[in-house]
């Protein structure tokens, strides 16, 4: 990848696409510290959601790989940070 700033990107659902997304992105040279993975599971225990809540306002591109029917319990906690 060319020499330039990289964005922070935050994948959250653990899809075979987002995988595969993040592995591309390795291959080409993407840095592996500016990826982060948030697991939907994750957003159950109210302890990791503040964690992870983190992760997503320090995320300069958030990617969302869910199946429509975990869309809204998912977003509602980081609703405020990715609009």
């Amino acid at each position: 990848m060319l020499n330039i700033v990289q964005p922070n990107i935050c994948f959250i659902g653990s899809s075979n696409l987002s995988l595969a997304l993040i592995g591309g992105l390795v291959l080409k040279g993407f840095q592996r510290e500016k990826i982060n993975l948030i697991e939907e599971v994750k957003f159950e225990n109210q302890i990791i959601l503040k964690q992870k809540q983190h992760e997503v306002k320090k995320a300069d591109i958030v990617v969302l790989l869910l199946d429509p029917k975990d869309l809204k319990a998912i977003l509602a906690p980081i609703k405020k940070m990715v609009s």
